[in-house]
């Protein structure tokens, strides 16, 4: 894809050139691959010295390139360290899944798992490919308070100062999720909306209507539709401070292999209302580009009738930067909030923003330190 269409100073969720020979190694096939990883190691000099987001994608480099005849290197014990480290790592993760999805169920509240717990279930073919840095769950508005009882009896602590505000709050609108801490070491953010600028009661009553489910250790799991998990992971790769988010590519790819007959009419129609459409078409299209093997031939880009205008058009251009200012992240939370006056319309925009300057001003937002 041309620099010129989608400008890389922009479109910050484009991975770099070096990031870019690496996916080819995880998601190639036959000799092309082998090329890659040859002309990455060329470049990087040594595994050790990839950043943050490479490094994620070597355990599914490693199984890729093994599949392909390579015979390896001086690099084998390392990549295969990568791979036990993960399949390590993971299965804490799986023990601690299990554990919550038996208690959510004992208590007969719906629970759908998000992000890596999702996709090392439903998409990877082995789940030490894909790491997990935390776990992810969505549960119904309603049901947080009884949520927070839940994770606290089975030893999460509340990670945040400000946990579970309250409805129609500032901060219920301005951000989706809460953090708790374990004191084994783990994170787990629980989320009451799916997406992040997206956020007013009612915004996901589609997703709960008809999940994805899965198995863990014997115990079924919910998981989103391969629809809705597509555009999680979409609209995921726009939010990044420190590293460029590589992983969505590998992610979005496993999810259109995993289903080729994704219901394209009800992907688009919801991508259309959460106002992310010039960007998801945008992604797409580099996907489609670059990996035109894992694209399915009848997922096509409908044609765009106007070009974006409002709030699609503001989102488009605040959306995906690099260590965004204080005035871009402000215009975000403007957004927000601009979004739920039109979907649900409650409160004064102006005083929202007011209330959570102040907020920002005491530090309410600000991660404490627990002790474990």
């Amino acid at each position: 894809m041309s620099e010129s269409r989608i400008p890389r100073g922009r479109s910050s969720w484009i991975p770099e050139p070096h990031q870019q020979q690496l996916l080819q190694c995880a998601l190639g096939k036959g000799s092309q691959a082998l090329a890659e990883w040859e002309r990455w190691m060329s470049r990087i000099g040594s595994v050790e010295r990839a950043d943050p987001s490479c490094q994620r994608l070597l355990p599914l480099v490693t199984w890729n390139l093994e599949r392909q005849g390579w015979k390896g290197g001086m690099e084998r014990d390392i990549l295969y360290g990568t791979l036990k480290k993960t399949w390590f790592q993971n299965q804490l993760i799986l023990h601690h899944i299990h554990r919550l999805a038996g208690g959510f169920s004992s208590r007969g509240i719906p629970l759908i798992f998000l992000k890596g717990a999702a996709m090392i279930t439903g998409y990877y073919p082995l789940p030490r490919l894909r790491p997990m840095g935390d776990i992810d769950v969505l549960v119904p508005r309603h049901q947080l308070k009884a949520a927070d009882r839940i994770l606290r009896n089975l030893r999460w602590i509340p990670a945040d100062r400000l946990v579970l505000p309250r409805e129609n709050s500032v901060q219920r609108i301005l951000f989706n999720a809460c953090a708790y801490a374990h004191p084994e070491g783990l994170r787990c953010d629980l989320h009451w909306n799916l997406l992040k600028h997206y956020n007013f009661p009612g915004a996901d009553g589609e997703v709960w209507h008809s999940p994805r489910k899965a198995r863990v250790k014997g115990r079924q799991l919910l998981t989103l539709r391969p629809e809705d998990q597509l555009l999680h992971i979409l609209e995921h790769a726009l939010y990044w401070k420190q590293t460029r988010p590589v992983h969505w590519v590998a992610d979005a790819l496993m999810v259109l292999r995993s289903c080729p007959r994704l219901d394209r009419a009800y992907f688009f129609s919801r991508v259309g209302r959460v106002y992310l459409e010039p960007l998801v078409r945008e992604m797409l299209r580099y996907l489609r580009e670059y990996f035109p093997g894992d694209f399915p031939s009848g997922f096509r880009l409908p044609l765009r009738p106007s070009p974006p205008a409002g709030t699609e058009l503001k989102l488009y251009r605040n959306l995906g930067y690099k260590n965004p200012g204080w005035w871009r992240r402000a215009n975000r939370y403007r957004l927000r909030i601009r979004m739920v006056k039109k979907e649900y319309r409650f409160v004064s925009g102006f005083w929202m923003m007011l209330r959570f300057l102040i907020l920002k001003i005491f530090g309410l937002r600000k991660q404490t330190s627990i002790t474990l």
